[in-house]
C-alpha cells in the first residue's frame, strides 16, 4: 500500500511446510484415484514422477500407515470390549481372474503368514475360536492341530469338518463318459451344501453333515430313511414337471 507501506503477497495454494499442498494433494490423488492418465491426455501439468515418489514416500504413505494402525488399534479394542472370539477367514484377492493377475493380495493362505497372524492377535489379547478355509491349508494344518487344536473345536465339543473344492470336483467327474448326469446336479449339490451349513443352529456339526450327507439319496430320488439325525428330506412332495428331472441311477 502506497499510504501506509503495508504488503502482502498471495499464493495460489496453502504450503504443508515448505511443499505446495496442492502438489502433495495431486499426488495423493494420482496414487488414491489414478487419474495420472486423464490428466496427462487433458494437458493438465503434473508433478514429474521424481516428486510423486518423493511424496509418496514421505507423505502419502506414512499417512495410510498411520490411519490403519488407528483404525486397527480401534477395531482390537471393540473385539476386547466385546469379550468374543474371533472367526478368521483366509482369502485372495486378484487383479484379474485365474493365473494372469499381475497383482493380488491374500491372507492366512501361507503358514508363515498364518503363524505371524495368530501370534499378533495373541498379543492383542484376543482368542481365535474358529478358522474358515477354502483349500490351500495343507501346510498350516499341523501347525493348527497342534498349537490351536481345541481352537478348532466348537465350545460344545463337536468336531469341525469342512468341504474343498465341490463344485470343481463334480465338474471332474462329469466329464467322464459315464457320469455326465452329474453335471445336471453341480449347480443343486452346491446349494445344498451351503443350506446344510446355514440352516444348522448351534453349530451343531453331526447334524450339518447328516443333511449334507443326504443329498446322495436325494439325486436318486430317495426322499426319506437319510439317518437318525436327519430321516428325510424337507422339501414338499415331487410332483408334476419335477418328476421329471434326471435322477442318477445308482
Amino acid at each position: 500500500c502506497k499510504d501506509c507501506g503495508a504488503s502482502s503477497s498471495w499464493a495460489s495454494q496453502p504450503l504443508s511446510g515448505r511443499t505446495a499442498a496442492g502438489n502433495i494433494l495431486l499426488s495423493a490423488s494420482i496414487l488414491f484415484a489414478k487419474i495420472f492418465r486423464v490428466l496427462r491426455h487433458l494437458g493438465v501439468q503434473c508433478p514429474n514422477n521424481r516428486i510423486y515418489r518423493r511424496h509418496q514416500k514421505d507423505v502419502l504413505l506414512p499417512a495410510i500407515n498411520k490411519a490403519w494402525s488407528f483404525q486397527q488399534a480401534a477395531m482390537f479394542g471393540d473385539i476386547r470390549a466385546s469379550g468374543s472370539d474371533l472367526v478368521l477367514g483366509e482369502d485372495g484377492r486378484e487383479d484379474k481372474p485365474r493365473h494372469s493377475a499381475k497383482y493380488g493380495s491374500y491372507s492366512l493362505m501361507e503358514k508363515e503368514g498364518l503363524q505371524r497372524s495368530i501370534a499378533r492377535l495373541e498379543a492383542e489379547d484376543t482368542k481365535v475360536d474358529l478358522i474358515v478355509t477354502d483349500r490351500h491349508m495343507k501346510d498350516q494344518k499341523e501347525f493348527l492341530m497342534l498349537r490351536f487344536q481345541m481352537h478348532l473345536l466348537h465350545p460344545n465339543g463337536e468336531e469341525l469338518f469342512s468341504f474343498i473344492g465341490v463344485s470343481k470336483k463334480l465338474d471332474a467327474i462329469g466329464k467322464l463318459k459315464t457320469c455326465q448326469e452329474i453335471n445336471l446336479w453341480t449347480n443343486s449339490v452346491v446349494d445344498h451344501l451351503y443350506w446344510s451349513v446355514s440352516s444348522t443352529q448351534d453349530s451343531n456339526g453331526h447334524l450339518t453333515l447328516a443333511k449334507w450327507l443326504s443329498v446322495l439319496n436325494h439325486v436318486m430320488n430317495e426322499h426319506e430313511g437319510h439317518g437318525n439325525l436327519f430321516p428325510r428330506c424337507l422339501h414338499e412332495s415331487i410332483t408334476g414337471i419335477e418328476t421329471r428331472k434326471t435322477w442318477i441311477k445308482p
